[in-house]
């Protein structure tokens, strides 16, 4: 089986270590004037059956790199696991932790938002009755370059900012199982 599951953008959002802000437009992720800012998502994967053996998981998410070349690692985004339901701003640094399997995302530079797609670890699924939650984490979260801050940028509702224009445009996590 092979399932397609879009963010719930009701439990998305970004955090700092201030505040938490759900279901915004977009999610920026790195060094913003407001503080470094970090993505989270969440995935109902409530219909991927317990006993299920997952085979593969690939996440896809649109967005590009707003530093560009002032701080060009600024676009490669860690995905980690991260249990955050209702997101609060202690997620900003609990979530740091769970490197373990994590992948990266290297989000573009050039010609505005793009699709990017990668494939994770299987094991960063949760299956039954639950849902998967990953924080997503600027690698150079340190650069500060810039009028605006320097940073990532992912559609998060799909609809709201310019270059995201429908629910096609949000995170995608696709889940190939046996039952």
């Amino acid at each position: 089986y092979t399932v397609s599951l879009i963010s719930v953008s009701s439990k998305d959002g970004t955090a700092t270590s201030s505040s938490v802000n759900i279901n915004n437009d977009f999610s920026n992720i790195g060094s913003t004037p407001q503080g470094v800012r970090r993505a989270f998502i969440y995935f109902d994967t409530s219909s991927i059956p317990a006993n299920a053996e997952i085979k593969s998981a690939k996440l896809t998410v649109k967005g590009y790199n707003f530093a560009k070349s002032k701080c060009t690692t600024t676009g490669n985004v860690d995905v980690r696991v991260c249990n955050f339901d209702p997101l609060d701003k202690t997620d900003f640094s609990s979530c740091l932790q769970n490197a373990k399997n994590s992948a990266f995302i290297n989000l573009p530079e050039i010609g505005g938002a793009q699709k990017v797609a990668r494939a994770i670890d299987p094991v960063l699924v949760s299956k039954g009755k639950t849902a998967t939650q990953f924080a997503l984490i600027s690698q150079n979260e340190a650069c500060t370059t810039g009028e605006l801050g320097n940073f990532a940028r992912i559609c998060s509702d799909g609809k709201s900012w310019l270059e995201c224009k429908s629910d096609a445009d949000k995170p995608v996590l696709e889940v190939s199982y046996e039952a």
